[in-house]
């Protein structure tokens, strides 16, 4: 552990922010299911290759927060009930992505929080290749960025994947695995019926393989690489600011407070920010946490050589 004290926040307050409001997590799944549709239509509307390119950048992080308010269901931050919690970050969230299931990253996401940054931190496992060494060229993180977004990206979420999924199941994963593939089955056969698999492939499957992984990899690297030397776990874990830019094209969701998602896992997304300020009141901590300001500067100034 660190020499450096860490905050500890008042019983009371923690309390408070943790206390779980499932029609918050509903509303902010439903922001992203409108914003979609409503940019997919007018895409498919009103084709224009410059509008296709915004509206694949835009899904993409739609399909990207979605993917993080998958991860609020892994720590059974969606509904007080866990039965409930894990049928809504499936079927809402996690199912639709395809490739991605609520029980697979709950089996290895706790051993990411209680060991960071160790040789027994399983996400290490993801980022054990050349795109995650840091600091390194600017031009060799713009190409890296490029090809991402021309599906590099998903050959390394896949292969991720494909080793989560592989894992040892516990008996009761067994039911939603059967109801996972129903609910693909029951999605090719509605696709199939209404003539809609252009369009599913090309609103939805396209920005799930090219900008939704790129910006997932963007705020990876942003919650644990290329911090400047700090103290203790302070040199583990970044918080990030978003820019305009980064909550329309890369995340709308506030796991970008990071350090304090894993100092506190317990406070919703929706809850972090006021996390982070009661936790800067204390002026030791202000002054160890390393905060940046937007994603750019994360891969172009502090990752960079």
């Amino acid at each position: 552990m660190s020499e450096t004290a860490l905050p500890q926040l008042d019983a009371k307050r923690l309390r408070e922010l943790s206390v779980l409001q499932p029609w918050k997590s509903l509303a902010l799944i439903a922001m992203e299911w409108v914003a979609v549709s409503t940019v997919a239509v007018l895409c498919w509307q009103h084709w224009h290759p410059a509008l296709y390119v915004l509206a694949v950048m835009f899904i993409g992080a739609r399909q990207h927060s979605l993917a993080v308010m998958m991860h609020e269901g892994v720590h059974f931050r969606l509904a007080r009930d866990k039965q409930l919690n894990d049928w809504m970050a499936e079927l809402l969230c996690a199912w639709p992505l395809l490739f991605v299931s609520t029980h697979a990253y709950r089996r290895t996401h706790f051993t990411h929080h209680k060991h960071t940054g160790t040789a027994i931190d399983p996400d290490l496992d993801r980022r054990h290749h050349a795109a995650f060494v840091f600091p390194r060229p600017r031009r060799s993180i713009l190409r890296w960025l490029v090809v991402s977004t021309l599906g590099g990206g998903a050959v390394r979420i896949g292969r991720f994947m494909f080793t989560m999924e592989s894992s040892a199941k516990p008996r009761s994963d067994r039911r939603f695995a059967i109801a996972r593939v129903l609910f693909l089955a029951s999605l090719a056969l509605v696709l199939t019926l209404t003539h809609a698999w252009l369009a599913f492939l090309v609103m939805w499957v396209v920005p799930l393989l090219t900008w939704a992984i790129t910006a997932q990899e963007i705020r990876t690297i942003a919650e644990h690489d290329g911090i400047p030397a700090r103290p203790g776990d302070y040199g583990l874990t970044r918080t990030t600011l978003p820019t305009v830019f980064d909550r329309l094209f890369v995340l709308s969701q506030g796991i970008n407070y990071h350090f304090e998602h894993h100092l506190y896992p317990s406070v919703p997304t929706y809850n972090l920010a006021a996390l982070h300020e009661a936790l800067c009141e204390d002026p030791e901590h202000r002054a160890n946490l390393h905060v940046t300001r937007g994603y750019h500067r994360v891969l172009l100034v502090e990752c960079a050589s």
